[in-house]
């Protein structure tokens, strides 16, 4: 078929079809033939470029493998995260015990501390009132 010939294609169809077509090829400016050719070429150019079955196939498969590869990314992670957390919890038992002994040994020195300031009080210090205090700074 040369490309000067033209072919005649008749269908059927409903008055609403129609009245969408024409209505579509008035607000484009272009004859109802035109649109009609234009939209054949546009369907065609689309069923062309449609991947086949075996396409779509090969595409799933490629997505399958590499969301399997994520996932055993995630579960060496999760592995991962499970190690360090027992090795966390073993470190907190080892130094619960010295946490105790720490505040322990702190409180003592604290309470020699006090001891101590207490003990290098002057007694006559100890029984001073706050206006006493201060006279005791005035000439």
């Amino acid at each position: 078929m040369s490309k000067s010939t033209k072919i005649v294609i008749k269908t059927k169809v409903k008055p609403a079809l129609l009245a969408q077509i024409d209505g579509l090829a008035q607000a484009q400016n272009q004859s109802i033939s035109q649109l009609m050719l234009a939209a054949l070429n546009q369907y065609l150019d689309l069923a062309e470029n449609r991947p086949t079955a075996t396409d779509s196939l090969q595409i799933i498969q490629a997505e399958l493998k590499l969301l399997q590869a994520k996932i055993n990314k995630i579960d060496q992670f999760k592995q991962e995260v499970d190690s360090l957390s027992f090795r966390l919890n073993n470190l907190e038992q080892l130094l619960s015990p010295l946490q105790s002994q720490q505040s322990l040994t702190l409180a003592a020195a604290n309470f020699s501390a006090a001891v101590d300031f207490i003990g290098e009080l002057d007694e006559d210090d100890i029984d001073d009132e706050p206006d006493e205090i201060l006279t005791d700074f005035v000439p």
